[in-house]
């Protein structure tokens, strides 16, 4: 996982989960690490393939919201954020 912070916002790029370790609370775990980004954090991006209903289906049970969706031939990447009073842990 590689995490950005640009002023309040940290986006999340390259969150992998191996097959084996899915359903093991990786999800959380890796909440946790960014939740110690500190108090200026205030939003968490991400994104992941259109087709990817596993991974939507999470995002949007975790209270990320559809921002906008980008690309425009077979890979559609699907932009979510979540918004917290902070980030801190």
């Amino acid at each position: 996982m590689r995490v950005e912070v640009c002023d309040d916002v940290a986006r999340v790029d390259r969150l992998v989960v191996a097959p084996d370790r899915q359903g093991q609370a990786s999800g959380r775990t890796a909440r946790v690490a960014w939740c110690r980004l500190g108090d200026a954090v205030t939003t968490v991006a991400l994104f992941t393939g259109e087709h990817s209903a596993g991974n939507l289906r999470l995002c949007r049970r975790a209270d990320y919201a559809e921002t906008h969706r980008t690309g425009t031939g077979t890979y559609v990447p699907v932009h979510l954020t979540q918004a917290g009073t902070s980030f801190s842990g």
